[in-house]
């Protein structure tokens, strides 16, 4: 039978029964809790979060890393962000979690600062593919410390995968990502 034959044959008294009869047999039943057991619970989990959130150290080195990229790509992009977003900046981040970066590219490419991009077809081109090409190209050749560099076309959000060993930070870079400002 669909739902709605079903439902017309149940008044809602009869749940409301149901309900209160349920509530009333929890409230019969005798619970006896250790008070003592659940704040040595409590302290231990409040231990364990102590442990593994990111402390003000962990912060400074993962702004350290955007400020090194920021330095890096300022010398490719006119007016260019890099930006940290997700678990390490909202409050969820653990040690060892991912750093989620996010550049936005805000000018023009200058082509004539690196011979590795010097090439017509990078300098006129708006396809995502050649921008991440271009920006592996900059992370391979100029960002020191970033090893493992694999671009990540079929994500979601396509990204740039890297270790920057230095930190030992696993990093994913989005470019032009807008998303990231509303997480």
């Amino acid at each position: 039978r669909y739902w709605r034959d079903w439902s017309s044959d149940v008044c809602s008294s009869d749940l409301n029964l149901l309900y209160f009869t349920f509530v009333a047999s929890i409230e019969k039943q005798s619970f006896n809790c250790d008070v003592a057991l659940f704040q040595q619970i409590q302290e231990q989990v409040q231990i364990l979060i102590q442990e593994l959130s990111l402390n003000e150290e962990d912060h400074k080195l993962r702004n350290l890393v955007c400020q090194l990229l920021q330095e890096i790509f300022e010398e490719v992009f006119t007016n260019c962000n890099i930006q940290a977003f997700g678990s390490s900046v909202n409050g969820l981040g653990w040690k060892k979690c991912d750093l989620d970066i996010c550049l936005t590219t805000g000018g023009q490419v200058k082509v004539e600062s690196f011979s590795c991009l010097q090439n017509e077809h990078f300098a006129t081109s708006t396809k995502m593919e050649d921008i991440f090409s271009e920006v592996v190209t900059v992370l391979r050749s100029f960002a020191p410390g970033c090893t493992n560099i694999v671009p990540v076309m079929t994500a979601k959000c396509p990204v740039i995968r890297f270790m920057h060993k230095p930190s030992a930070f696993q990093c994913d870079l989005s470019i032009n990502n807008r998303y990231f400002l509303y997480c």
